[in-house]
């Protein structure tokens, strides 16, 4: 099952990638290299979750897609696989950054909680919304707010549309936008992603609430399971939605601070 969240997360940010202008995705053995071309480290992934056979050709395609250092980017690896990676992580200079619970809530409730006083949650329908969820997104991780912007173009002009495996997430108050959530459904998983709120809206359980959506509407679309990564600061309010840790995953960098806006 480890192996299909795993897969969860890499078509999860692939399809990013797939649509921001310039992004790739590339195999290389169990490696996944996925560039967006985005500012922001979670979209520039080099994902390392399943125990390499061979490590030939790995740095040097990591190096062609990510190596410039035009934008932050990231290695991630699982409890088994970060072994088997310690060459490669030597090779690319990159040091243990933070660890990431992966998390998952099974099985999901029938129906989602109301949302809590002063907080609308509006499932996004339309690509021309896109935008003001990524500035959304971008201002709750306090980052620049139109990283984004390349993607969110790029899909109104590719008439996007979200159908069953994706659902984008807006929550409302005070006639602004204060919290995001992403659900990216693959088999019976529904993979929760981008949860944030701007910093003015923070500590009323909100980003909760729109996990909660997310993973209810998921199960209504089919999805028997949710998971997602956790900070560890998070864990704890997962928990009290019902997730629990699975696996213990790390994050590799260069960075100092590989987060938008962190320092490089």
């Amino acid at each position: 099952m480890r192996r299909a969240y795993h897969r969860n997360w890499v078509e999860a940010i692939s399809s990013v990638a797939r649509v921001a202008p310039g992004g790739a995705v590339r195999r290389v053995g169990e490696v996944t290299v996925v560039r967006s071309g985005l500012g922001i480290t979670a979209f520039n992934c080099v994902f390392a979750l399943e125990p390499p056979r061979a490590l030939d050709g790995v740095a040097e395609e990591v190096e062609s897609q990510l190596g410039s250092g035009e934008n932050p980017w990231c290695l991630l690896t699982s409890a088994e696989s970060t072994a088997g990676f310690e060459p490669l992580l030597r090779d690319l200079r990159l040091r243990r950054y933070e660890v990431l619970p992966g998390m998952v809530w099974e099985p999901l409730p029938v129906a989602a909680l109301p949302p809590p006083a002063g907080l609308e949650i509006r499932r996004i329908e339309e690509p021309g919304e896109l935008r003001t969820f990524g500035r959304a997104m971008m201002e709750g991780f306090g980052a620049r707010v139109d990283l984004m912007d390349p993607w969110a173009d790029a899909a109104v002009a590719k008439d996007w549309s979200a159908g069953p495996s994706s659902g984008y997430y807006l929550g409302w108050s005070e006639g602004r936008p204060v919290a995001t959530a992403v659900r990216y459904s693959t088999g019976a998983i529904a993979g929760i992603y981008g949860v944030s709120t701007v910093p003015d809206f923070r500590r009323r359980g909100w980003g909760a609430a729109m996990t909660h959506r997310a993973a209810v509407d998921g199960g209504a679309e089919g999805c028997r399971v949710s998971f997602l990564q956790s900070s560890e600061m998070g864990r704890s309010v997962y928990e009290r939605l019902g997730y629990r840790t699975m696996e213990e995953y790390v994050l590799w960098a260069r960075q100092t601070d590989p987060r938008p806006g962190g320092t490089g």
